[in-house]
């Protein structure tokens, strides 16, 4: 995550998520629309539920003495390992799309890229942004910036290919994360001291 101006500055000063993770992507002649926006919308809202959910840290309970909150806290710990070494099964049986480093915000994605693709282009973005829930979100959207040395830095904006909501749960997923880059930095200048 960052607040500072990206590479290229095309994506201005606001808060971003910043990772390295698996995208694909195709160039489709048109944008989903009718049933087909409305089915990938829906599709999306769900990933990024579940995703929150999966990546939700259970908060430290304070209150050592109360055993039912000790026996929920064990049987959730258990849980997430079981769900963990699931997926991690399914992630050496499916062959995910190779990692690139992505800047995401809630109107638009950066990614570097080898392929010639050309201003005005539509695509749809692969993006899996939960290694710990392999399922990708789908971005529709038109290639509105080419950078011109190679690889190139290539900006989507989403337009009205993503809804309102979706957006509002992408902008939580970078809020959260932000949040919680800054409570780990806080430990560690802590812990230093």
């Amino acid at each position: 995550m960052t607040n500072a101006s990206n590479s290229g500055d095309h994506l201005g000063q606001r808060l971003v998520f910043e990772e390295s993770l698996p995208l694909s992507y195709k160039v489709v002649e048109m944008l989903p629309q009718g049933n087909e926006h409305v089915a990938l919308q829906i599709s999306n809202e769900e990933t990024l539920h579940a995703i929150m959910m999966v990546e939700d840290t259970p908060k430290e309970n304070s209150d050592d003495s109360n055993v039912d909150a000790q026996d929920i806290l064990r049987l959730e710990y258990k849980i997430n390992v079981m769900f963990e070494l699931l997926v991690g099964l399914y992630q050496r049986e499916a062959e995910l799309p190779l990692s690139t480093h992505i800047i995401l915000r809630s109107d638009a994605i950066q990614w570097h890229n080898t392929d010639s693709l050309e201003i005005g282009s539509n695509v749809l973005v692969d993006l899996y942004m939960s290694r710990k829930y392999p399922k990708p979100l789908v971005l529709a959207g038109t290639v509105t910036s080419v950078s011109t040395e190679l690889p190139s830095l290539l900006t989507m904006t989403f337009a009205d290919a993503v809804s309102e909501r979706i957006r509002d749960w992408i902008d939580k997923f970078i809020f959260r994360h932000h949040r919680r880059s800054v409570a780990l930095a806080r430990r560690q200048l802590s812990g230093s001291d």
